[in-house]
């Protein structure tokens, strides 16, 4: 974990406006993860350096400081509320019928982008079809 923090350390140094936000240091050990299971011992060995350049620009990408505005923040919740509606009609209606405020679990789902939900397999599988798209 010591490479974690230190990626998180020199990234709030670099971004001082953006400094850290919760939920970073998850990204980071999903990264960092990827970065440290590769082949070749060249590979493991540049993978702290690896993942902190694409942390980077994950976070060029998510933009967190975006998460400080209420208005982006609504703007966000009402786009994937409208992607609910679109894609799974009942259950945007049994959400609405049950008076779910989608901000509830919304919120948690954008600033770690399902890490929490998902075993690390399967959250591989889930930010490779993110990243993809």
């Amino acid at each position: 974990m010591d490479a974690v923090t230190r990626i998180l350390f020199i990234y709030a140094k670099l971004h001082p406006k953006e400094g850290y936000c919760q939920g970073m240091n998850e990204i980071v050990a999903l990264l960092y993860f990827c970065f440290t299971n590769q082949n070749t011992e060249y590979e493991r060995r540049v993978s702290e350096s690896d993942a902190y350049f694409c942390f980077e620009k994950v976070m060029t990408i998510v933009g967190y400081g975006n998460f400080s505005s209420n208005e982006m923040l609504a703007a966000r919740v009402q786009v994937f509320n409208d992607c609910i509606k679109k894609i799974d009609p009942k259950l945007h209606e049994s959400l609405r019928n049950g008076k779910v405020d989608i901000k509830l679990f919304a919120m948690r789902w954008f600033m770690v982008y399902m890490l929490q939900e998902f075993d690390i397999n399967n959250s591989l599988l889930i930010w490779d079809g993110l990243l993809a798209s």
